[in-house]
């Protein structure tokens, strides 16, 4: 019996107000609080509630056969208790149910806490300490995108505090060489599992129309797509966030999804495992903790949040000022710090936006790349004029700016 193992990633992300360079220095107000309750509540009530309401209704139906996991970011986490408490009682009502378990990962949905092993636990004992608070377990798996070089610095870190770890470069891309790595504790003992990535986008491209096929036959076309590519290959697991999405998730959507994940259970004997089980139930000795690394170099993972120069320059400027941040005792800045260094302004900032096809399904509040960055680095440059007030001191400019200046000076 073949096993797959959904895991879904419930994260909303804030979205800036259009800051302006004459801001700087002036405005500290980087979100419009009135445009943040109103998208929240957009996206709760087309996306996330008929999703939600889908998994328990799945749950039902296979007779308690389909679990899965849910990755929620504490930003998120936060904002849906605020604006959105029907949710929060929905996915607790899943978790009583042993419809789901929730998966554990950096509090502020960052590639930051990646930077360092104290930073790293200390937002993973925040985010277990808040799903805790409000569903009333602590996470038992590990489950982030992790860049690749990070996943020594990964295990070493969640060691003693998961018993494993699920790592994922992406699961946007249509490349189909592509494959991560489940990491189960010892280090010694870790353990190969397929992330299907092909197989991801198939469930994210599910856009049923009735205007040019039949239910039936476009379920049943999905469900072979799906059972041609993952025939040999258990287990399995696939990684999916509604929340990504620009189109609502409607009734047809929520039917083909349904009848997709029954075919697969009754027809392919397919089985459904919590990440939990999947990291148990799978032993595949590794020699050692740097095979990972080299098994995802191999493949040549496309990587949607540090590709462009764009984004690398952003996320050493966000590495900047969060070492000038740590000795600075400023609760508020912190906390702002906390959910602007969140890394969907680095998928904002992916060249793949000027794709018409992949702009036409993913969810941008800019009209380009080249917009979010220069933003996001408007925001960045009042965040260090903050610092500079706070710590009285000169920040070497060479350290923070643009690397073209660097060269200019030269």
């Amino acid at each position: 019996m073949k096993r797959i193992c959904f895991c879904f990633q419930l994260h909303i992300p804030l979205i800036l107000r259009n800051y302006r360079f004459f801001d700087v220095g002036q405005n500290h107000q980087y979100f419009n609080e009135a445009e943040v309750a109103g998208r929240i509540k957009q996206v709760t009530k087309n996306i996330l509630l008929p999703f939600i309401e889908m998994l328990g209704q799945l749950h039902s139906e296979t007779t308690g056969m389909f679990k899965a996991g849910i990755s929620i970011s504490g930003a998120t986490l936060q904002l849906l208790q605020k604006n959105a408490p029907n949710t929060i009682e929905l996915l607790n009502k899943l978790q009583q149910n042993n419809c789901i378990e929730f998966l554990s990962e950096p509090w502020s949905h960052s590639l930051l806490p990646f930077t360092g092993k104290n930073l790293l636990a200390e937002q993973i004992k925040r985010h277990d300490t808040c799903i805790k608070e409000v569903f009333g377990s602590t996470p038992k798996v590990f489950f982030a995108y992790t860049p690749n070089s990070t996943l020594p610095l990964l295990a070493a870190t969640v060691a003693e505090q998961k018993i494993g770890i699920i790592a994922y470069a992406d699961s946007l891309s249509n490349n189909k060489a592509q494959t991560n790595t489940a990491i189960r504790q010892p280090l010694n003992e870790q353990p190969g599992v397929l992330i299907d990535q092909t197989t991801s986008q198939i469930f994210g491209k599910i856009d049923f129309d009735p205007n040019f096929h039949t239910l039936a036959s476009y379920a049943s076309a999905t469900t072979a797509r799906i059972v041609r590519n993952i025939l040999s290959r258990s287990p399995l697991i696939i990684v999916f966030n509604p929340v990504q999405r620009i189109k609502p998730f409607t009734l047809n959507q929520v039917l083909v999804w349904k009848t997709v994940i029954q075919q697969l259970h009754n027809v392919y004997n397919f089985q459904y495992s919590l990440p939990s089980q999947i990291v148990k139930q799978t032993k595949f000795p590794v020699s050692d903790a740097n095979s990972s690394e080299k098994l995802l170099q191999h493949f040549q993972l496309p990587d949607f949040w540090l590709n462009s120069k764009m984004q690398r320059e952003v996320f050493a400027r966000q590495k900047a000022l969060n070492t000038l941040l740590v000795p600075v005792n400023n609760s508020s800045l912190q906390s702002t710090w906390d959910t602007v260094q969140d890394m969907d302004n680095l998928f904002f900032m992916s060249n793949h936006f000027l794709k018409p096809s992949f702009a036409a399904r993913y969810f941008s509040p800019y009209t380009s790349p080249y917009m979010a960055y220069i933003n996001y680095m408007n925001v960045l440059d009042d965040i260090q004029s903050r610092l500079i007030k706070e710590t009285r001191n000169v920040i070497p400019k060479t350290n923070l700016r643009r690397k073209k200046k660097e060269t200019v000076s030269g």
